[in-house]
This record gives C-alpha cells, sequence and structure tokens, in this order.
C-alpha cells in the first residue's frame, strides 16, 4: 500500500510541477484623449496676440496644427499664439497605441480697431472749497469697457449723464477711453483745475 501512496503522490507533484500558473492580464495601450482644447476669444485684432488651453490625458505626444508653438503633454496648459489671417487651429494628441486624436478650434482675425464716436460727452463741473469738483461723462450703447487715467474713481459705461467728484491736490488731466464689442476705441481728455 505503501508504494501505491508514493506514486500518487509522486504523480500529483509532478502533475503540480508541470501546470502553469495563470497569465496576468495585458494591459492593452492607452488611447489619447483631449479633455479640452479652446481659446479665451474666438476673435482677435489682427496684429494682436490670442491665448489658447489644452489639456491632454494618456498621451504621449502632443502637437499644434498649424504648428505655432511646441507643446508638451499637460493637463492644463495656455499659450498664445498671433494668426494673420482666420485660422482653424487643431490639437493633435498621440497614445501609447499609436491612434491620434484631434479637436479643432476656428480663429476668426478681424481688422485693426477703428475709431469710433463711443463717449458722447466728457466735461468738468467745477466747484468752489470745500465741495470737490467733478467730471461728468455719457458713453454710447454698446461700450463694453471703460477707463480713466489716472484711476483715482471707479467709471462705468453709462448712456445717462453720469458725475463722479475727484478730490485732486494740483491741476489734473483725466483721459477717458471707451472700448466696444468690436474693439473700437474713443478717447477723450479734460483738464480738472484744483479749485481756490
Amino acid at each position: 500500500m505503501a508504494p501505491r501512496i508514493a506514486l500518487s503522490l509522486y504523480l500529483i507533484t509532478l502533475a503540480g510541477c508541470t501546470t502553469t500558473p495563470p497569465a496576468a492580464p495585458s494591459e492593452k495601450p492607452k488611447h489619447a484623449r483631449i479633455i479640452n482644447f479652446y481659446g479665451v476669444d474666438s476673435e482677435v485684432v489682427k496684429g494682436q496676440p490670442i491665448t489658447l488651453c489644452y489639456g491632454v490625458e494618456d498621451a504621449k505626444s502632443v502637437r499644434l496644427d498649424p504648428p505655432d508653438e511646441k507643446l508638451g503633454i499637460s493637463r492644463n496648459r495656455c499659450f498664445a499664439v498671433s494668426p494673420k489671417q482666420n485660422t482653424s487651429y487643431a490639437l493633435i494628441a498621440k497614445g501609447d497605441d499609436g491612434l491620434e486624436t484631434k479637436q479643432s478650434f476656428l480663429v476668426r482675425v478681424v481688422p485693426k480697431a477703428e475709431q469710433a464716436i463711443l463717449i458722447r460727452s466728457f466735461d468738468v463741473l467745477t466747484a468752489r472749497l470745500p465741495t470737490p469738483p467733478s467730471i461728468c461723462y455719457q458713453t454710447a450703447a454698446g461700450v463694453q469697457q471703460l477707463k480713466l487715467d489716472p484711476p483715482i474713481v471707479p467709471v462705468a459705461p453709462s448712456p445717462a449723464t453720469k458725475c463722479v467728484p475727484v478730490l485732486i491736490k494740483t491741476t489734473t488731466t483725466f483721459v477717458l477711453t471707451a472700448i466696444d464689442g468690436q474693439g473700437r476705441q474713443d478717447i477723450m481728455q479734460v483738464t480738472v483745475p484744483l479749485s481756490n
């Protein structure tokens, strides 16, 4: 009986040695994915830069077509381009699987900003001390940005006449700049004398 048991154990051991362990599942090469590709704006004035941003995942390489900037692999990166004409930029990402994925963004180029009448009025309202002088202004419809220099008081587009007091220590020249949605601008200036 003992030789039979020994033989059985030998066969079981032999069978165990020749069995190959199950193979680990092989990981498939990853396909690149573009998380995002966009522009801060879709239009740019000719000669001005515009910012494009992108993010990729599982990419081995990334490139821009037309090539304007050397790109690196990133989940969140921005860069500037200065197209001379309407340009469709393509972001192309390649994964470990050798396949490419592509996403496009069109940048429209508009002519240089033109002069326009965007400031209807910009005047000084003088006063005697202790009341400070004021500057009064009125803008046309469509003005999106209004800037005062020096910026001692906040200003905002206003289709109605708006006056703001200005505390000055000396005679001061103020420059008001208005910009509309088409990039056109209008500039006016007034000098505010120091009241007695």
